[in-house]
């Protein structure tokens, strides 16, 4: 059974605003295709660190409209990354 990657931690962000940070690796947004009352988008926010994810998560949370903004947010490790690369032919 392969092992996760204890490196790299992603953030997966349910909410419907931009979000930067300086140590950013990854940035993906996706689009529901069948929009929720409360959401639309999720975005996946790869950091190099757990510190780093949860730097982010506080910075979020304390901006002005930290309070009044409805999000859900994971963590999460990439789960053997050179395991699953293997199941991909690139030409």
């Amino acid at each position: 059974m392969p092992a996760p990657d204890t490196d790299n931690i992603v953030v997966l962000f349910k909410g419907g605003r931009l979000p930067s940070w300086h140590q950013l690796m990854r940035l993906e947004a996706f689009q529901l295709m069948t929009p929720k009352n409360d959401w639309h988008r999720a975005w996946v926010i790869e950091l190099p660190t757990l510190e780093a994810a949860e730097a982010w998560v506080e910075g979020e949370e304390s901006l002005p409209h930290g309070m009044h903004a409805k999000r859900i947010i994971y963590f999460a490790r990439k789960w053997s990354p050179a395991y699953f690369a293997s199941w991909i032919k690139r030409d």
